[in-house]
Formats: C-alpha cells, structure tokens, sequence
C-alpha cells in the first residue's frame, strides 16, 4: 500500500488502483444470488448494461478496480467476492 492509499484500497498484494484484474465468473452469481437484474445492478453501479453483460459473459474479462469497487459496493459485498 502506497501513502496515498487507505487500507480500504487495498485490494490484493501486487493490485494497485487503476489495474485490470480478471474475473473468474463470480460476478452473475453474486447478482442473482442478491436478486438483482442486470439492469438494477447497472443502475446501481452507474454501469452501462451491454458493459455488465459483457463482463458475466466472459467477452470482457478484465474491469478496472474503480469498475470492480463500483459493482462490489453496488452489491454489498467485498471486491475480492467478485474474483
């Protein structure tokens, strides 16, 4: 963790803000199993749905962490849930 960093920010060892990190799937399962749809989750997170529906599909694997903390804190859940 840098000093610009709160403890909140950190992620995992080595995942700095701004990094990409790949999703193993989680991300339709934790949704469904709040009872969210694709579209309360996307109004909730201010995410675009084609976006969402590419990061559940697999066609997009990567989100940024602003992304991942965004769907995370939408969701009620920690970040690392979501890898």
């Amino acid at each position: 963790m840098n000093a610009t960093q709160t403890p909140s920010d950190s992620l995992a060892p080595g995942i700095a803000p701004g990094n990409v990190v790949p999703m193993n799937g989680k991300l339709r399962k934790v949704r469904e199993r709040k009872g969210l749809t694709q579209v309360e989750l996307c109004k909730r997170a201010k995410l675009n749905q084609g976006y969402l529906s590419m990061l559940e599909s697999g066609e997009k694997k990567a989100p940024s962490i602003a992304v991942l903390k965004r769907l995370a804190k939408a969701l009620g859940v920690a970040v690392a849930e979501l890898l």
